[in-house]
């Protein structure tokens, strides 16, 4: 009798440590695996064109969904728009509308030009 509980708390025991280390397993692939679900969050800096791409280092199967925003904002003027998104990165562009003032009032011009050194924030999402 006292074999057989020794046999069956070994089992539970094996069983136990399997559980833990499909667990861990699942972590780990999660982590490295996008396509999972876990948001993202990244920042980058714009280029001399008002330009932040990125590339996923383990691409997604669909296009994710991709939000952007400007930190620090050091002009109220600037707009940032996703302007692609793919399964394997997207690319996101800041710009700013100068001013003109008219008789004592700013008037936004049509034009805008781009932001050079403008830091963002980026949330990526799978899509499910």
């Amino acid at each position: 009798m006292r074999d057989d509980l020794k046999k069956t708390s070994n089992k539970i025991m094996l069983l136990s440590a399997l559980v833990g280390l499909g667990a861990m397993l699942s972590i780990m692939f999660a982590a490295s695996n996008p396509a999972v679900g876990i948001p993202i969050t990244r920042s980058g800096v714009t280029d001399a064109t008002g330009t932040y791409t990125f590339t996923f280092q383990n691409p997604y199967t669909v296009a994710p969904n991709v939000q952007a925003s400007i930190t620090n904002q050091a002009n109220p003027n600037q707009s940032i728009r996703v302007t692609s998104v793919t399964a394997s990165g997207y690319t996101i562009n800041v710009y700013q509308r100068n001013v003109v003032t008219l008789l004592g009032v700013e008037v936004l011009l049509g034009a805008v030009v781009p932001v050079q050194g403008a830091t963002v924030d980026v949330l990526v999402t799978a899509k499910e």
